[in-house]
């Protein structure tokens, strides 16, 4: 099972939030798996590079439910809204 992390900041702060397979294809069209995919068949095998179907999330403002885990500075996606 594949998650995508994404790094969120905001003024001085900065925090991961892991998004699933399912939170990844509502909010791009795309699950975790096939982005995944797409960087392989591109040869792109560097961890700091990532398909630019992620920049769809770029500027969305979003409300989470999260649960945090602050011993990993983690931060899971339970549930968001887009309205």
């Amino acid at each position: 099972r594949y998650k995508v992390e994404v790094e969120v900041r905001f003024q001085d702060q900065k925090i991961r939030f892991v998004f699933s397979d399912c939170e990844c294809q509502q909010l791009i069209g795309k699950t975790a798996e096939e982005l995944k995919t797409i960087l392989v068949e591109a040869g792109e095998f560097d961890p700091d590079e990532y398909p630019t179907e992620l920049d769809d999330m770029m500027d969305k403002e979003l409300a989470f439910k999260v649960k945090a885990q602050s011993y990993y500075k983690l931060v899971s996606v339970l549930n968001y809204k887009t309205e």
